[in-house]
């Protein structure tokens, strides 16, 4: 019911504002899907509606390369489409190779167009997760060098360590399969950093005796 009368209403406004860009009125639908189902913890449909969103952004960035609040909107979606593409349980690593080049491609662009984003830190996180589940040829070194870095920020708003243990527990919680996760931590683990006997139970794993 909510899903027909969101339907209704986009097609309101689309006809009754002809000055309004139908791509934007899309943009936002998308992103009401990916909320509805992502609270629903329905990953694949979660994915599929980030997708049509990041879609829908590049399209409008396309047109107004200038506006801060796209170029925000553009990789919001994108941090999203690289977290959302690591809930599988079958390691597909053609998702993870795709999530990788997501966040390569994030981490460059404020870069390259002198854009400040506030949460490229954790675009750092998703791209040392893809690359440690992926588990190519130099994939792990690469993640323990860029959970190591992520964990030297100094975040006003959240302890990184709390934050990277979060995302472990979330994505073990919806069946990600994560190899060899308590040799990773104990890789990165700072020296104050704390994990609970709950916190070992989430992740799957015997507490270290």
């Amino acid at each position: 019911r909510l899903f027909a009368l969101s339907e209704r209403l986009r097609a309101a406004r689309l006809a009754g504002d002809d000055q309004l860009d139908s791509t934007v009125v899309n943009f936002y639908f998308a992103e009401q899907k990916r909320q509805y189902f992502a609270g629903r913890e329905q990953w694949d449909s979660t994915l599929f509606w980030n997708a049509a969103a990041l879609h829908q952004a590049e399209q409008v960035l396309n047109q107004s390369k200038e506006s801060a609040l796209w170029q925000g909107k553009w990789l919001d979606a994108v941090l999203n489409q690289t977290y959302f593409l690591l809930f599988q349980t079958d390691r597909d690593t053609a998702r993870l190779s795709e999530a990788i080049r997501y966040a390569q491609a994030a981490e460059r662009y404020p870069d390259e167009g002198a854009f400040y984003y506030e949460n490229r830190y954790l675009l750092q996180t998703n791209l040392a997760h893809a690359l440690w589940l992926r588990q190519k040829p130099g994939d792990r070194e690469l993640a323990l060098q860029h959970y190591r870095q992520f964990l030297q920020n100094n975040l006003s708003t959240y302890d990184p360590w709390e934050l990277l243990l979060k995302d472990f527990r979330d994505l073990a919680r919806a069946g990600v399969k994560w190899p060899d996760m308590a040799g990773l931590i104990q890789q990165i683990r700072p020296a104050d950093g704390a994990i609970t006997d709950d916190d070992w139970a989430e992740l799957g794993i015997r507490p270290p005796g």
